[in-house]
């Protein structure tokens, strides 16, 4: 017989090894980045890039989905929101304490989906009304492109309620 530990069992079935490929310990540190809004100075490498480049942001959150981890920040260079896959991330240069006068930024949409069997909302998001015609729902969205793309996997059931230089955006995509 063959014995197979707890252990093996829970990271074959349950999805504890998701995360082996992960570094740990730097995702701790991010963690605690993330709770404390640090000014990262970060080396990351964009797909399809040869090499690193600098980025200085304000760490906002860490996010795990679709199988890949994202830090979500602030950049201060560019003034915009961002998003770094974490395995991407090649080093932390430095960390310092957040400066005041930089707000989390943030894209909210409301919108309204139609017959629409809403399995779940994501983080950011309420359920502002629901009836039979479906629901309003409110998103608060790290940047326009993560807004964009939640509103298009609804496909023509969504329409954008406001703000309306979005809803354009959504009708001319």
């Amino acid at each position: 017989a063959i014995f197979i530990s707890d252990n093996e069992i829970k990271e074959k079935f349950i999805g504890i090894s998701a995360l082996k490929s992960f570094d740990t310990e730097l995702l701790n540190e991010l963690l605690a980045d993330v709770k404390q809004e640090r000014i990262l100075e970060v080396l990351y490498r964009k797909p399809g890039a040869k090499v690193d480049s600098k980025k200085k942001i304000v760490a906002q959150d860490l996010v795990y989905n679709n199988d890949k981890i994202y830090l979500y920040g602030y950049n201060l260079d560019s003034e915009d929101s961002v998003v770094f896959n974490f395995q991407r991330i090649r080093a932390i240069l430095s960390r310092s304490l957040k400066k005041e006068g930089v707000d989390k930024k943030v894209t909210k949409i409301k919108f309204h989906l139609r017959s629409f069997g809403l399995d779940s909302i994501e983080p950011g998001e309420e359920i502002l009304e629901s009836g039979k015609n479906g629901f309003i729902v409110e998103g608060s969205y790290h940047n326009e492109f993560l807004a964009i793309q939640r509103i298009l996997s609804f496909g023509a059931r969504c329409t954008v309620l406001e703000p309306l230089d979005f809803r354009n955006t959504i009708i001319a995509k």
